[in-house]
């Protein structure tokens, strides 16, 4: 559960990661989910918006990664650098 000073902040918690809960579902800006009604205001740039949605480890042509404490797929939203 989520304690201390980020208690105020997160509003859901979960148990450990896994890769069999990963988020995989799309947002945009201010991580609303695409499926919520968020605020349509369009004034946030091509690449802004592009860096929310989830992309598969396929398509970004990545690979698993094992760490110390898990797995990870290596899929998700990703913002462009440069």
């Amino acid at each position: 559960s989520c304690q201390g000073r980020f208690e105020n902040f997160i509003f859901a918690c979960s148990g450990d990661y896994s890769v069999f809960n990963e988020e995989k579902d799309s947002f945009g800006p201010g991580w609303y989910s695409q499926q919520q009604n968020y605020c349509t205001i369009t004034n946030y740039n091509e690449r802004i918006l592009d860096a929310f949605p989830y992309r598969s480890t396929k398509l970004l042509d990545s690979y698993p990664y094992e760490a110390e404490h898990s797995t990870y797929m290596l899929d998700g939203s990703v913002y462009e650098l440069g």
